[in-house]
Parts: structure tokens; C-alpha cells; sequence
């Protein structure tokens, strides 16, 4: 279980490097809508191959409603979020679906925690905090992935939204789970609806959704394109996978490492050796992730 919650951390991660370009450019809704369309035909060859398909029937509502408000909601509103904020502060904001998973759990299904495994979640939290936080170093050259565009408020709201979505269509995904459906066809049945939801909503309310004019260029188009493989094929059905192996809200806290996985990936792509406190987060991350596992 917690391999496929930690390559889930590493596929997000990696994903939000590639969106971040083409999710201000677009605007969220839009870059959420070219998105999930692409990678929902990508998907429908699972959908078609899976032997699994008559037994997901009963749990079909289960898997619409969940897609709705995990990926619809939780989608849009994070990459709304990551165009006025950047990847880094989206990410900080974003992993606060770990702790609420965790606590929607034990609300929800009555399901408690050891003193070890709220003190490594705390440990986690915490540590993705520091680690976002002063994940950069002050600097005098303009950097987009750090840059503010609109309202600081809008934007922090907007990611605190989407890691309610994620959280909450965590738990309701839950159940069909846990009757051993196969996860990889539950995802592509997942990003598949989501998909037509966001057709059916821009149909409906185009004019609330202007979309820019600005083309885009082969360099957007293959960020949008590798961010859905990585972000939604890959690192949704890592976390579904981790779902079928184990407990929701450790596999949730466990994927939250992605802000902290994030840190030398962004090194990489600017050049920029991320402050001391940094690793001081990453570090506390790890310690925690491994009181959990243990």
C-alpha cells in the first residue's frame, strides 16, 4: 500500500510541473476540461478489456458522485488555484486532503487512529507546511512558478476547496473499493464521467467560461497532455490501488509527501537549491511517513 501512496506523491508531483504553464494560460477550468477529456478516451481501452464490468454496476451512482466532487470540484478548483498561486503554494494547500480524509474517516466510518499513526500524521502535516513554506529562497529574478496572479485570498480558498473535493470523493469512493473492484477500471470510470460532466457544464454555461484566445502551442499542449497521463492515469489509480490495500486516511496522509517530492523536482527546473527549512520539512515528512508504515 504505501508504494503505490508514495508513486502517487512522485506522479502528482511530476504532473504539477508540467500543468503549471498550461493551467495559466487556460485558466483552471479550461486546462481541467482539455484535460480530463484527453485523458478519458485515453482511458476507455481499461473500461473495454476490464472483466470487472458487470460487478461496478450496482456501485455506478457511488463512482458518478465521487467523480463529481473529487475530480470535477477538486479539479478545477486546484488548477484554478495553481494558475493564481503556482505549484508550490497549490501543493501546500492541497495536501490538507490527507489530515480531513482522516478525520472524515473516523466521523464517517468510525474508524480510529493509535497515538503513532496521529503522531506521524501530525509529523507529515507539519512537514509539508515547513517544506512548502520556505521551499524557496528569496530571490530578485521574477519566477512564474512563484508569481501571484489575482486575489491571494481567491486562491488560497480555491485550494482549500479542492482538498475538501479530494477528501471527500476519497471516502465516497471508498466502499466500491472495498467490494474489490478492480481499482484501474474504477479510475478510468472515474476520469471517463468527469469528463463528460465538464463537456455538459461548459455546453450549458459557455458564456460564464470564456476561454482565452491566445492559441496554444506544442510545449502547452504536451504539458497538458503529460500531466493528465501523470497526474490523472497514473497517479489517481496509484491511490486507488493504495485505497484496495489498506487504510483511506494513512494512504491519503502518505500521498500528501507530494508539495515535499515536489522541492528537488523544482531545484531541477529553475535552478534553485530550495531554502535549509526546506529539508528540515522534507525530513520530518519522511520520519512521519515512516511511524505510520511501521
Amino acid at each position: 500500500m504505501e508504494l503505490f501512496a508514495f508513486a502517487a506523491a512522485l506522479s502528482w508531483a511530476t504532473a504539477s510541473l508540467f500543468a503549471s504553464a498550461p493551467a495559466r494560460h487556460l485558466g483552471g477550468f479550461h486546462f481541467s476540461r482539455l484535460r480530463m477529456s484527453l485523458m478519458g478516451v485515453a482511458m476507455l481501452p481499461i473500461v473495454g478489456l476490464s472483466s470487472s464490468l458487470s460487478d461496478i454496476e450496482p456501485w455506478v451512482g457511488l463512482v458518478l458522485l465521487s467523480a463529481f466532487v473529487g475530480i470535477v470540484l477538486g479539479d478545477v478548483s486546484m488548477f484554478a488555484c495553481m494558475a493564481r498561486l503556482g505549484p508550490r503554494r497549490t501543493g501546500v494547500l492541497f495536501a490538507a486532503n490527507a489530515p480531513l480524509t482522516a478525520a472524515l474517516n473516523v466521523v464517517v466510518f468510525d474508524i480510529s487512529y493509535g497515538v503513532v499513526v496521529i503522531l506521524g500524521a501530525a509529523m507529515v502535516s507539519v512537514g509539508v507546511v515547513i517544506a512548502i513554506w520556505f521551499g524557496r529562497k528569496p530571490s530578485g529574478a521574477f519566477n512564474p512558478d512563484e508569481a501571484t496572479t489575482g486575489t491571494l485570498l481567491i486562491g488560497v480558498s480555491l485550494g482549500l476547496l479542492a482538498a475538501l473535493g479530494q477528501a471527500s470523493g476519497a471516502l465516497l469512493i471508498k466502499p466500491v473499493v472495498d467490494a474489490g473492484i478492480d481499482p484501474w477500471l474504477i479510475s478510468a470510470l472515474r476520469v471517463a464521467a468527469s469528463a463528460v460532466m465538464m463537456q455538459l457544464i461548459y455546453a450549458v454555461f459557455r458564456s460564464r467560461f470564456p476561454m482565452t484566445t491566445q492559441p496554444m502551442n506544442s510545449q502547452l499542449w504536451l504539458g497538458l497532455a503529460m500531466s493528465g497521463l501523470l497526474g490523472m492515469t497514473l497517479g489517481m489509480s496509484f491511490l486507488l490501488v493504495a485505497f484496495s490495500k489498506g487504510d483511506v486516511g494513512v494512504a491519503s496522509i502518505l500521498s500528501a509527501t507530494t508539495p515535499v517530492v515536489i522541492l528537488p523536482l523544482l531545484w531541477l527546473k529553475n535552478r534553485e537549491r530550495p531554502a535549509l527549512m526546506a529539508w528540515v520539512g522534507a525530513a520530518l515528512c519522511v520520519l512521519g511517513s515512516a511511524l505510520i508504515i511501521g
